[in-house]
C-alpha cells in the first residue's frame, strides 16, 4: 500500500482501510498448498515458506511466486536464479514452521538438519517432500508491496508415495492461520 509520510499510519505503523481488512480476511479463509523454496546463496542454503505457489503455462513449463520485498533469507531466495520449490504434504508442518521463522540457520537447526540433501545443481531438497520442482528465475514483476518472480521448471521429480517419512500424500494446506489437509 502506497502511502504518504504519516498517511494512515500509527506510532510509524500502516493501517489498514476497511476494504483492506476485508481482502486480507477473504484471503485468510482461502486454502493454499504450503511447500518450501531453498537456494544456495553465498555457498550456504536458504529457504522459506511459501503458500504463493501458482502454475502460470505448461509450454513451457512455468510457475510464479510471489515474495515480500523485505530482505533476510526471503530476499536472498527471491534474488536467486534457480531455486528449488518444495511441495509439502500432511505430516510436515514442523519443516513449514521451521522455515516460516527468521532463524537464518534453518538448515542446521535439529528440526532440519537431517531432512535435506543438496541435489547435481547444488540446491537444496528437503527428503520429505512429494514433489520437487527445480526453476530458472526468467523474469520479476514489481507489484504493489511484493514481488512477482516468473521461474521454468527445468526438472520436476515426483515421489509422493516414496517421501522419508511421510505416512500420507494429502497436500499440506494453509487456511485461517492454520495447517490442514
Amino acid at each position: 500500500m502506497a502511502t504518504s509520510a504519516g498517511a494512515n499510519e500509527r506510532d510509524g505503523v500502516p493501517q489498514l482501510n476497511k476494504r483492506q481488512i476485508d481482502f486480507v480476511k477473504a484471503f485468510r479463509h482461502n486454502p493454499a498448498r504450503v511447500s518450501i523454496v531453498a537456494s544456495r546463496v553465498g555457498g550456504r542454503p536458504v529457504g522459506i515458506t511459501i503458500s504463493s505457489l501458482t502454475s502460470v503455462s505448461v509450454k513451457p513449463p512455468l510457475f510464479a511466486i510471489s515474495y515480500s520485498k523485505g530482505d533476510g533469507q526471503s530476499g536472498a531466495v527471491r534474488n536467486a536464479s534457480h531455486v528449488t520449490v518444495n511441495l509439502l504434504c500432511q505430516g510436515s508442518e514442523d519443516l513449514a514452521r521451521s522455515f516460516a521463522s527468521s532463524d537464518g540457520a534453518k538448515f542446521k537447526s535439529e528440526r532440519v538438519s537431517s531432512r535435506w540433501s543438496i541435489n547435481e545443481l547444488g540446491l537444496p531438497v528437503l527428503k520429505e517432500a512429494t514433489s520437487v520442482i527445480v526453476g530458472r528465475k526468467t523474469d520479476s514483476i514489481e507489484v504493489a508491496d511484493a514481488m512477482l518472480v516468473i521461474y521454468q521448471a527445468e526438472e520436476v521429480e515426483n515421489h509422493s508415495e516414496e517421501a522419508e517419512g511421510v505416512t500420507a500424500t494429502t497436500a499440506l494446506l494453509y487456511c485461517d492461520g492454520k495447517f490442514a489437509s
